[in-house]
């Protein structure tokens, strides 16, 4: 299993690597590592992503036999429309979703249309600085997900895990990080990647599991 150190690389470099994987507005650098793959989501990157990631009117998640409740429209159209192509990529191979930002948002939904779609290939998923999916009172994504694997970590003080309104996260963030008065001036700076992936190096991080 990788380290959350190791899967917040993947992370980062979904920024800098040409996807292996693209439908619709969903960019993946996907990696197969000790006989798992990990599809790694590429986050914000536009207006229109960083404008999604705040504000965002939930639709029903229905796609085929799924039903995910309400849910965030823009992570749940990327999810299905990657959901397919991440299938036939990955073979049999079990499946570990990562996403940074929006990223993380179509990291969960993916991992969600898995549990209902394909049963038993979801591994686990992880993200990092995450917006809210579900919308209020939607308690069947809780349901799909609660006993998934992973974690979505939250570093410090970023603000973009609390957005956006309305919605609400399927499981506790985990926070990481250690606070420097300075930081509290611009709250964005805890939600770049890379302050995530310092955060994790620390030794109190780097030896926890997914």
């Amino acid at each position: 299993m990788m380290s959350p150190l190791e899967l917040a690389g993947l992370a980062s470099a979904s920024y800098q690597d040409k996807p292996t994987i693209e439908a619709g507005n969903a960019h993946v650098a996907a990696t197969i590592r000790d006989g798992v793959f990990y599809p790694a989501f590429r986050g914000s990157a536009t207006r229109l992503d960083w404008y999604s990631d705040f504000g965002a009117i939930a639709t029903p998640g229905i796609y085929g036999s799924a039903d995910l409740g309400r849910v965030h429209p823009m992570f749940f159209a990327d999810a299905c429309a990657i959901l397919p192509l991440v299938l036939a990529a990955a073979g049999a191979l079990p499946i570990w979703p990562i996403g940074h930002s929006k990223g993380g948002g179509d990291a969960e939904l993916l991992a969600a249309l898995l549990v209902c779609l394909a049963p038993g290939r979801l591994a686990g998923y992880t993200s990092f600085g995450k917006p809210r999916t579900a919308a209020l009172g939607n308690v069947r994504l809780a349901a799909l997900l609660g006993d998934a694997a992973g974690a979505d970590y939250r570093h410090n003080h970023d603000p973009v895990p609390l957005v956006p309104g309305g919605f609400v996260h399927v499981r506790p963030t985990t926070p990481i990080g250690v606070r420097h008065w300075l930081a509290d001036l611009n709250p964005f700076d805890d939600h770049f990647m890379a302050a995530y992936q310092a955060a994790l190096a620390l030794p109190a991080q780097a030896s926890s599991v997914t």
